[in-house]
């Protein structure tokens, strides 16, 4: 389910004040001076992103949702034997559970409170495709993986069996920070795509991964061709 415009939700605290000028062609003529001050979040501001949190918050709990306290975008409402999870990204809220009527009651108090686009059934998410069949939930990033390969101009390349090279060891750049500066070389940007893959659904770059992230800060091309090497390795295993 997607909120439209969640961040228009959020109310802003009492004790911050806000103004803004009147937009275009909004002013009554003659009180084009004034300002107006803010009740509510819009997009721009700093605030809005936490404003609507706190707002989709303390609805859920009034819905009977508990906040897990290991994951704070986890809520879970427990009715007898039934249970509904309810995850959130921003304004990207999933919700899942053993009992349909109690998913449909909260899909039905969602959007009875705001503005909701119902996507249907799962399919995909933050990059992450879910295929949902037999009881067995599959996830890929086939299409994250293609996206990279054509961002870092490795469409074309040659796919590698394994993600990095058996026994070989990177050592630290010994460029200097201004030496680095000129390879323009998008190292820490490839590592970070890279990294979000392991966290999601390709344990088996991790290590390769972890051995890249030690040279954030003291990369040279020797790295540079290491990393692209993963994603040689993705490309014949996406």
């Amino acid at each position: 389910m997607d909120v439209k415009t969640a961040f228009l939700n959020g109310y802003l605290d009492e004790d911050t004040e806000i103004y803004m000028v009147q937009p275009p062609n909004f002013a009554v003529p003659g009180m084009e001076h004034l300002v107006c001050k803010l009740l509510k979040a819009i997009y721009g501001l700093k605030q809005a992103p936490r404003c609507w949190y706190l707002t989709l918050h303390e609805f859920l709990v009034s819905i009977s949702f508990e906040r897990c306290i290991k994951e704070v975008c986890l809520y879970i409402k427990r009715v007898g034997n039934s249970m509904v999870l309810l995850t959130v990204y921003v304004d990207d809220i999933t919700i899942t559970g053993n009992d349909n009527q109690e998913i449909e009651k909260a899909c039905d108090a969602l959007k009875q409170r705001f503005e909701m686009t119902d996507l249907g059934k799962l399919k995909s998410i933050l990059g992450i495709q879910v295929e949902i069949k037999d009881k067995v939930v599959k996830m890929s990033q086939q299409g994250y993986v293609e996206q990279l390969l054509e961002k870092f101009n490795m469409v074309d390349s040659n796919p590698v069996s394994t993600p990095e090279v058996v026994g070989q060891v990177l050592e630290p750049s010994k460029l200097s920070p201004s030496e680095m500066k000129t390879l323009n070389l998008p190292y820490r940007e490839l590592v970070g795509s890279l990294q979000y893959l392991v966290t999601c659904t390709r344990p088996d770059i991790a290590n390769a991964v972890r051995n890249l992230s030690k040279y954030l800060s003291c990369f040279d091309e020797s790295h540079w061709k290491q990393a692209k090497r993963v994603l040689r390795y993705l490309k014949g295993t996406k």
